[in-house]
């Protein structure tokens, strides 16, 4: 069965803090037969008219066979709450950096114009606990694999969040963001599809319903039950990768050694 796989979260020259021109985050997606991405990049410095422009550049790099999505991650003004936005075709100035009291308005506006919403790196600056309960209802999706933050793998907080969340009634889809800022040091990771969507909105659609796998390099997984197995398989992974990790810097150092 052909897999359609793509990144979620990544930025470009559109963002404060990457210097990556969207041409080569489009050549990045040729060399990893990527089917679709989804820029999100920084709401710190963008305007309307900012905003047009990278919009405009973003859907000039689609194809048949290429989706390329225009978003914002819109940040709090003490930059410890990021939620990523998209499928819309507006940005809103007034929340740019916007009071964390004012996260429900976000989050309804983009529920309300037809966008989706994804709380990124929950274990940074410890964002999971720095949410009032009710927010959690009004986010679509919550980014369990950050390719930045969590890096070698899944964010077991996160799931034990999904899990929590689900018991009481509430279920949302996980997802993994590759958080690109430079192309060198970016890891595979990312969502895979059962089929290639014909729309942004067919893409929204598919994230929204949990209707997807991730991936990390050539393994897949299912999270969608976030579940006691999947929270030990992230724990396990991540202790695993972390010492592979440590094991090959000790080996770099040993020959430079010699």
């Amino acid at each position: 069965m052909i897999r359609i796989r793509g990144a979620v979260h990544v930025h470009s020259d559109y963002s404060y803090d990457c210097n990556v021109p969207l041409r080569e985050i489009r050549l990045l997606a040729e060399r990893r037969r990527l089917s679709f991405i989804v820029q999100t990049e920084h709401s710190n410095h963008m305007t309307s008219e900012l905003y047009a422009r990278y919009r405009e550049e973003v859907l000039s790099y689609c194809t048949p066979r290429f989706l390329f999505v225009p978003g914002i991650e819109y940040a709090s003004a003490d930059n410890r709450i990021h939620i990523l936005v998209f499928g819309l075709d507006v940005f809103w100035e007034d929340l740019n950096l916007f009071p964390s009291g004012r996260l429900l308005d976000l989050l309804d506006r983009v529920r309300a114009a037809g966008g989706i919403s994804i709380l990124a790196h929950p274990e940074r600056a410890d964002v999971i606990d720095a949410l009032p309960e009710r927010c959690f209802s009004a986010i679509d999706c919550i980014e369990v694999w950050n390719g930045k933050t969590d890096r070698w793998g899944p964010s077991p907080r996160s799931l034990a969040l999904l899990r929590r969340l689900r018991k009481a009634g509430v279920s949302k889809p996980g997802t993994a963001g590759l958080d690109l800022h430079r192309v060198q040091s970016s890891s595979s990771v990312g969502i895979e599809l059962d089929e290639m969507p014909a729309s942004q909105e067919a893409l929204v659609d598919c994230i929204r319903r949990g209707r997807f796998s991730l991936f990390f390099g050539p393994l897949r997984w299912n999270v969608r039950d976030a579940g006691r197995t999947s929270y030990w398989t992230a724990v396990g992974l991540r202790w695993a990768l972390q010492k592979a990790q440590r094991i090959k810097a000790a080996s770099r150092g040993l020959i430079c050694n010699r």
